[in-house]
């Protein structure tokens, strides 16, 4: 699978199986299902809410919100996905 014109930088997947990529560039967040079909999940053409974004996690109470660190500024995004994402080594069963 090719993105053209971006710098993917983070990766995190659901328990679904479906894959997550932050860009740098363009500010955007991919979706990428098993079956290799990827959709734009988000894109911030301003850059204010994603700014440069690198690593991303799920997390949360319920780990069903996603968080990216943004280089291009000073704060990490949390976005209520109400997607569960898969569990780490570090997560308890």
């Amino acid at each position: 699978m090719r993105i053209p014109k971006a710098l993917p930088d983070g990766l995190a997947f659901d328990r679904r199986g479906n894959l997550y990529i932050s860009c740098y560039t363009p500010a955007r967040i991919y979706k990428v299902t098993p079956k290799r079909k990827a959709s734009i999940l988000i894109d911030d053409w301003e850059a204010h809410t994603l700014s440069n974004p690198t690593n991303i996690a799920f997390g949360g109470a319920k780990f069903d919100q996603l968080f990216a660190a943004n280089l291009g500024r000073w704060h990490l995004t949390r976005i209520d996905l109400g997607i569960v994402g898969a569990p780490m080594a570090c997560h308890p069963l």
